[in-house]
């Protein structure tokens, strides 16, 4: 929201519909938002959700991975199936969608990456 607050246009690639809820909160701050319903670790995403947010608004001027999932399980009962997802969302999409905006952002001088990646434990 901080971003929409700046004056920034937003598009949003989300897993889930959230029934237009965030839309209306973004709009609200007098800015254009955009969302693509997507899976970020099926093959091409990255590429599909950068090429649409470039449709959508000309550019990437930021780019925020902010995705991430945390599988929990017992040491001994914790394997590639609870692992393989993690690093999928949380580090392999992270990568290829800061690799896609970089090709925006080199050319253009201009942009930024952040990531956040965590995994809370409750």
């Amino acid at each position: 929201m901080a971003l929409a607050k700046a004056g920034a246009n937003i598009f949003i690639p989300s897993f889930v519909k959230d029934n237009g809820e965030t839309k209306e909160m973004i709009e609200k701050q007098g800015v254009e938002v955009d969302f693509m319903q997507v899976d970020i670790t099926a093959e091409g995403a990255p590429q599909k959700i950068i090429a649409a947010c470039c449709e959508r608004f000309g550019t990437v001027d930021i780019l925020v991975n902010n995705a991430g999932i945390c599988k929990l399980n017992k040491v001994l009962d914790f394997g590639r199936a609870d692992w393989d997802p993690m690093i999928d969302v949380n580090l392999t999409a992270a990568f290829e969608l800061s690799y896609e905006a970089a090709k925006i952002m080199i050319p253009q001088k201009s942009g930024k990456l952040l990531i956040s990646v965590h995994c809370s434990l409750t």
